[in-house]
């Protein structure tokens, strides 16, 4: 799954892909629900055994397009000269939010049973939507202009938007640059 995912990641726009990934594992969870509510509890090898199927869906839902990309995406948007800090911050995120859910996923299930997989489907609705309109697109954007995004100007000496290439020679044809400070007087 990890090859795939290499293969893909610099094809799909970052928030698309994070996106469609939320909305893909949310979709998967969805049958998953259903599929809970209706045969745990009963007899129904095939009911329980689709059940234990999409959980497994799930997980190389998530690993393919979330647990991986996620990766890529924080290493990018990190200054960096705090580059390790951000990675370490996502990694202590991602440890804490799976603790929180671990552990109330027991107490969960014995009062609510599967309606608390209602509550990853409202999250993940709410954060796909959340995901394609805030997070910024870093595909095929040199660090130095990912860090533009987020205000740091001084990093960057020529954006790749200023440049016009020549599609046969693959040379540099003009240079425009449009985004240099502002001279004071």
């Amino acid at each position: 799954m990890l090859t795939t995912n290499l293969a893909d990641i610099d094809r799909i726009p970052r928030n698309i892909a994070f996106a469609v990934g939320v909305l893909l594992v949310t979709s998967i969870l969805v049958i998953e629900t259903a599929l809970v509510a209706t045969y745990v509890g009963t007899t129904n090898k095939n009911g329980l055994a689709a059940a234990a199927a999409f959980l497994f869906l799930f997980l190389a839902g998530f690993i393919l397009f979330l647990e991986g990309p996620s990766q890529y995406y924080i290493s990018e948007v990190f200054p960096t000269h705090i580059r390790a800090k951000g990675m370490t911050i996502n990694v202590i995120g991602n440890n804490i939010c799976n603790i929180f859910w671990l552990e109330l996923a027991p107490t969960a299930f014995t009062k609510i049973g599967w309606k608390y997989y209602l509550v990853f489907i409202c999250v993940s609705v709410f954060g796909a939507a959340f995901i394609y309109f805030t997070f910024p697109n870093t595909l095929r954007k040199p660090l130095e202009e990912v860090a533009r995004l987020f205000g740091d100007e001084d990093l960057v000496a020529v954006f790749q938007e200023d440049l016009v290439i020549d599609p046969e020679k693959h040379e540099v044809v003009e240079f425009q640059h449009e985004h240099a400070p502002a001279e004071t007087a």
